[in-house]
C-alpha cells in the first residue's frame, strides 16, 4: 500500500563557537537545497542550516554560501538583527548577530529538549519537552525575562493576531483530550475554539490552515487593532487532508483530501483538489477525478502517484484539472515531496 514519508525535524547537536568562515566552494545542487529543513529570508539574506548542522548564509548569488556556526540544531528564528537557536549540548537557547558573532546564552536551566523557536514581535516563543511533558515559554528580548505560558501539555503552536493558538493535551486516566487553544501573549484569556485537531497544516504571517475532526479549517490574520476569534469551516472534508504550499504562487496552498468509508482505504476513492487562496480567504475545488497520492505542485502541474488493485504504481505529472497527463521518474516525484513537503524550496520572509 502507498504510503507517505513523515519527515521530523529535530535533531540535536553540540554547539561549538566559530564565525565568519567563507566557503567560495560551497556550491551544491538544487535538490540538495531544497532539503534543508530550516530556511529564512530576512532583509533580502537567506540563512539556512545545511546537512552538515552549520547555520549558513548565501550570498547574493545563491551559489556560494558562509558557514556561520557549526553544529546549530533545527529550528532557528531571527528577530531585530540577531539570530536565535537552539543548542544541544545544554538545552540551551543561543543568540548571535547576523554574522554569527557575538554568541550568548538567552534562555538555559530547562533540563531538556527545546524545540519550535518563534519570533513574534519583541517575544521568542518555544516549547520545552521534558519527562514526556511539553510547555510553552515566551521569552521577552528587551528585559530578558522568561514566562510560562502553558501549564498544560502543549504540542504545535503559532503565533498570530496577538494571540498564541496551539494543540492543549490533557490525559484523564486512560484518555486523551486534545483542544485547540487560544490565548493572549501572556498566557491570559484561554478560549476553546476547536476539539480534536489532527495538525496544523499550514501556518505563516497571514493564515493558520489546520484539520479538525476530519475538516479543514482556517483561522485568517487581522490588521492590527481588530480581532477576529473566528474560525471558518472551508466546506473540505475527508479521511486524510494533506496540504501543499505551491512554491510558484505564494498566495496558493492546496488541499487534497482523501474520501473513504471503511478502514482500508479504497483505491477507486478520489482524491478531491483544493486551492485555498490567501488573498480570497477561498477555497476553490479544483480536481474532482482521483488524482492520485499528491507529491507536489509546481507551475500549475501537479505531480501524483496512482497505485492500481495489483499494487503497481505509475508517477505522472498533470495539469490541475487533470489534463496533459504526462510520464515522469520516481527521482523526480520524490525530489517534489521533499520540496513540497517542507515548504523550502521558497524561503519563510520574517518581516522585520
Amino acid at each position: 500500500m502507498l504510503f507517505k514519508k513523515i519527515i521530523f525535524i529535530g535533531i540535536f547537536f553540540t554547539v561549538t563557537v566559530l564565525t565568519g568562515c567563507q566557503h567560495a566552494d560551497n556550491k551544491v545542487s538544487l535538490f540538495t537545497q531544497t532539503k534543508q529543513n530550516s530556511r529564512i529570508e530576512y532583509k533580502n539574506e537567506k540563512f539556512f542550516i545545511n546537512e552538515d548542522s552549520y547555520l549558513c548564509k548565501w550570498d547574493q548569488t545563491m551559489t556560494n554560501y558562509s558557514k556561520l556556526i557549526p553544529n546549530v540544531s533545527e529550528p532557528f528564528t531571527i528577530l531585530d538583527g540577531s539570530i536565535y537557536y537552539k543548542s544541544s549540548s545544554d538545552y540551551s537557547i543561543m543568540k548571535c548577530d547576523i554574522d554569527g558573532k557575538y554568541i550568548e546564552k538567552v534562555a538555559s536551566d530547562h533540563g531538556n529538549w527545546c524545540y519550535d523557536i518563534v519570533a513574534y514581535k519583541n517575544y521568542i516563543f518555544y516549547t520545552i519537552y521534558t519527562n514526556h511533558d511539553s510547555k510553552l515559554y515566551r521569552l521577552d528580548t528587551v528585559n530578558k525575562e522568561i514566562k510560562q505560558i502553558t501549564t498544560d501539555y502543549t504540542a504545535q503552536f503559532h503565533v498570530m493576531n496577538n494571540k498564541i493558538y496551539y494543540m492543549k493535551v490533557v490525559e484523564d486516566y486512560d484518555k486523551q483530550y486534545i483542544s485547540l487553544c487560544q490565548c493572549d501573549l501572556d498566557g491570559g484569556n484561554e478560549t476553546t475554539i476547536g476539539d480534536n485537531p489532527s495538525f496544523f497544516g499550514y501556518r505563516d504571517k497571514d493564515v493558520l490552515l489546520y484539520v479538525c475532526n476530519s475538516k479543514a479549517y482556517y483561522i485568517p490574520s487581522v490588521v492590527e487593532g481588530e480581532y477576529d476569534l473566528n474560525k471558518y469551516d472551508l466546506g473540505i472534508y475527508g479521511n486524510s487532508i494533506y496540504m501543499y504550499r505551491d512554491v510558484s504562487n505564494k498566495d496558493l496552498i492546496y488541499l487534497a483530501a482523501f474520501i473513504y468509508t471503511s478502514d482500508t482505504p479504497d483505491i477507486n476513492s478520489p482524491y478531491k483538489l483544493y486551492a485555498y487562496n490567501k488573498n480570497t480567504r477561498h477555497a476553490d475545488l479544483i480536481n474532482n477525478d482521483g488524482i492520485g497520492l499528491i507529491d507536489g505542485i509546481k507551475d500549475n502541474y501537479i505531480y501524483y502517484r496512482i497505485e492500481d488493485k495489483k499494487q503497481n504504481i505509475k508517477e505522472v505529472k498533470s495539469q490541475l484539472d487533470g489534463s496533459d497527463v504526462q510520464k515522469v521518474d520516481e527521482n523526480t516525484l520524490d525530489e517534489m515531496f521533499v520540496i513540497n513537503y517542507t515548504n523550502m524550496e521558497d524561503y519563510y520572509i520574517l518581516w522585520p
